[in-house]
């Protein structure tokens, strides 16, 4: 009685019928994408302060900030 697993079409009823069974295809996996500190921080960019960063490091290493 495979009616109340599997729905059969009314023109199967009290017929013999020959059921396969095929393994699932199992997808691929995906390669996950990478995710840079670029890419992560990229919505946290204020272009008003690129130009001082340059020589931050520098500064802050030395004691030559300045507070403006």
């Amino acid at each position: 009685m495979l009616e109340p697993i599997i729905p059969l079409p009314a023109s199967f009823r009290n017929r013999k019928v020959e059921v396969v069974v095929f393994p699932h295809a199992e997808q691929q996996a995906r390669p996950k994408k990478r995710h840079t500190a670029f890419g992560s921080l990229h919505g946290y960019v204020r272009p008003g302060l690129i130009d001082l960063e340059k020589g931050a490091f520098a500064k802050a290493v030395t004691g030559k900030q300045t507070d403006s």
